[in-house]
């Protein structure tokens, strides 16, 4: 065993399986499941949990489920239902980045439109908005926002398609769930950033804005998709599925609660 697996058995009790794969590359080994435990036990700009929520929407929207995986894994207490709500968030990020870059032919359009958005939430803060009963689609997004964004209006030609992302954007924009409107915009903007689409990186970051998040707290989300996507590449590129991962996951998760306490 090198030295620099030796550290590691000495910090967390064993070494993870995709370190041992790391084992001739010296320089990187040690490098690299530093950062895995700071993020996991460090105090930085964002809580651990809503950390470990913002890898898993990341895992979920650039298709790597063993991270999701090492990213719950971290955290044991995190609920089901809160792993369900990144996952989701995660995969309707990157469903909405796939139509917004088929069907978005302006992006300094789109930038005007999301500018506005971003300004009505803010507006708005944590009241929830005044949405007509009655009227069509259009009438209720128009009476939030003041205006139908341009992206909107194209999905005015499939009526049942602008209803579901309507509804889904009025539960994550404004109404309560699992988990904080701070946090579902840190989750989105972790999604975006995954999987580089410029469109959805601005609107959640604009939104992220809207809703108080620093700006260190935006290059943290940053990184944070950069390292998940990053270690998903080499996990997937060295054999680790999703199964492959969980002893590692219970080990580590158990480890880390112990060096907590």
């Amino acid at each position: 065993m090198t030295k620099h697996l030796q550290s590691i058995q000495e910090r967390l009790g064993f070494v993870p399986m995709f370190a041992q794969t790391m084992e001739t590359l010296t320089d990187a080994v040690e490098p690299n499941v530093d950062l895995v435990t700071r993020f996991s036990l460090g105090a930085t700009g964002i809580e651990p949990k809503t950390r470990a929520l913002v890898g898993i929407a990341a895992a979920t929207a650039s298709g790597y489920p063993e991270m999701v995986s090492f990213h719950a894994g971290f955290h044991p207490e995190l609920e089901e239902p809160l792993i369900n709500e990144a996952e989701f968030l995660g995969a309707h990020t990157a469903g909405l980045a796939t139509f917004l870059a088929a069907r978005v032919p302006s992006f300094e359009t789109f930038k005007q439109d999301v500018d506005k958005i971003a300004a009505a939430v803010k507006k708005l803060g944590q009241q929830a908005p005044a949405i007509p009963p009655e009227g069509n689609t259009q009438d209720q997004i128009r009476a939030v926002f003041g205006f139908v964004p341009a992206f909107m209006q194209e999905l005015s030609k499939l009526p049942t398609a602008l209803e579901a992302l309507w509804k889904i954007t009025r539960l994550y924009y404004f109404q309560k769930t699992h988990v904080d409107a701070q946090t579902r915009a840190l989750i989105c903007l972790g999604a975006a950033a995954a999987i580089r689409c410029p469109h959805s990186i601005y609107l959640h970051t604009c939104l992220a804005q809207a809703r108080g998040v620093s700006e260190t707290q935006l290059q943290e989300v940053a990184f944070l998709a950069h390292s998940t996507v990053q270690w998903g590449t080499y996990l997937r590129s060295r054999g680790f599925g999703p199964a492959m991962l969980r002893s590692d996951a219970r080990l580590l998760r158990d480890r880390i609660g112990a060096l907590r306490t």
